[in-house]
């Protein structure tokens, strides 16, 4: 099944949560969470991204699309959930 729910997960800090909401208020994106990285923190980008999106797949099971970039660690993250679920 598929869901029209939006999670946006990201290995930013989590001061930069209102310049998000204002993004998403400002092109009217509706979204269900926004997750941001608690630094300093002992996760990596990579854990909190791949433990973040999975805890959001077992809470709303359906497909999934990921949407990311080849910037940073995007593709080894998405990688990992691949095999992991």
């Amino acid at each position: 099944s598929f869901s029209d729910s939006l999670h946006v997960v990201s290995a930013g800090p989590r001061l930069i949560k209102s310049r998000v909401i204002s993004l998403l208020k400002k092109h009217n994106i509706a979204h269900d969470g926004i997750y941001l990285r608690k630094i300093p923190g002992k996760e990596g980008k990579l854990e909190f991204k791949v433990r973040t999106i999975l805890e959001i797949m077992d809470k709303n099971p359906g497909d999934v699309v990921l949407l990311g970039d080849d910037v940073d660690l995007d593709p080894e993250i998405y990688a990992e959930i691949i095999k992991r679920h």
